[in-house]
C-alpha cells in the first residue's frame, strides 16, 4: 500500500489541478491571435461579435392605399356597338352622345373611378379639343385631326405607369395597343355587362331607401331611378 496516495493528499478537483494559471492562459491567447493574424491578417476589435439584429417592423408597416383606377371609354365606338344607342345615333347623334353620358354617369356612381368618355372630333373643322365635367365623369372632345384612338393610347401610356387603367372599346387593333401599353382592355360587351349590373344595384338601393323612408312609394322610387338613367 506504499504506492497508493492517500485521499487527503489528492488534488481537490481535476479541474483545479489542471486549470492553467491566468498568466499562462493570456500567453496562449496572445500566441493564438499572432498565428491567426499571420495567416489571415489583422483582426479588428469586436470583429467576432454577433451582428445586432434589426428590429422587425413588418407588423407596424403601413400598407399603401390601392392604386387609383382610370377608365377610358371610346364614345362613338361604344355607341355603334350598343344596339339601342346605334339606333338612336341614326336618328340624332347628339342625343346618343348624351344618352351614353347619362348611362356612364350612373355607372360611375356605383363604380367610383376617374372616368374619361372620349368623343372623336377628328373631322370637325376648327375643333380645339375640350374636356368637360358632367355627371361626375370627364367628357373629352378631341381636337381636329386627332382620333379618339390616339388620345386614349397616349393617355393609357401616360397613366399606366402610376395607376390601374382600363380602356373600353370594341376595336381589336386598339385593344391590342392598349394591352401593350400596360392597361386592361375591356370590350363593349364587358362594359355593357358592368353597366347592367350597376342598374340592378341602383334598383336595390332605391327599394331599400323607399322601405326605410316610407315617404315615397316603391313605384315612384323605381321610376325615379329609371328616369335618371334615361
Amino acid at each position: 500500500m506504499m504506492h497508493i496516495q492517500l485521499e487527503s493528499e489528492r488534488p481537490q478537483t481535476v479541474a483545479a489541478a489542471s486549470a492553467p494559471r491566468p498568466e499562462r492562459r493570456r500567453e496562449d491567447e496572445e500566441e493564438l491571435q499572432a498565428i491567426f493574424e499571420r495567416t489571415y491578417g489583422s483582426v479588428r476589435k469586436n470583429a467576432f461579435r454577433p451582428t445586432p439584429r434589426r428590429e422587425d417592423n413588418t407588423a407596424r408597416r403601413e400598407f399603401l392605399p390601392p392604386l387609383e383606377e382610370y377608365l377610358l371609354v371610346d364614345g362613338y365606338n361604344i355607341i355603334f356597338a350598343w344596339e339601342e344607342l346605334k339606333e338612336l345615333a341614326h336618328r340624332d347623334l347628339a342625343s346618343a352622345r348624351q344618352k351614353l353620358i347619362d348611362i356612364l354617369s350612373d355607372y360611375h356612381g356605383m363604380h367610383p373611378c376617374s372616368l374619361l368618355l372620349v368623343y372623336d372630333s377628328y373631322k370637325v373643322s376648327g375643333a380645339r379639343g375640350t374636356q368637360e365635367e358632367e355627371g361626375g365623369i370627364t367628357v373629352v372632345y378631341t381636337k381636329e385631326g386627332e382620333t379618339a384612338d390616339s388620345f386614349i393610347e397616349r393617355e393609357v401610356t401616360r397613366l399606366a405607369k402610376q395607376y390601374r387603367v382600363r380602356a373600353a372599346t370594341s376595336d381589336r387593333c386598339e385593344q391590342n395597343i392598349i394591352l401593350g401599353a400596360g392597361a386592361l382592355r375591356m370590350s363593349a360587351r364587358e362594359l355593357r355587362g358592368e353597366v347592367e349590373a350597376a342598374k340592378v344595384e341602383i334598383r336595390r338601393i332605391m327599394e331599400r331607401q323607399s322601405k326605410r323612408d316610407g315617404k315615397a312609394s316603391l313605384g315612384r322610387a323605381l321610376e325615379k331611378a329609371v328616369n335618371k338613367q334615361r
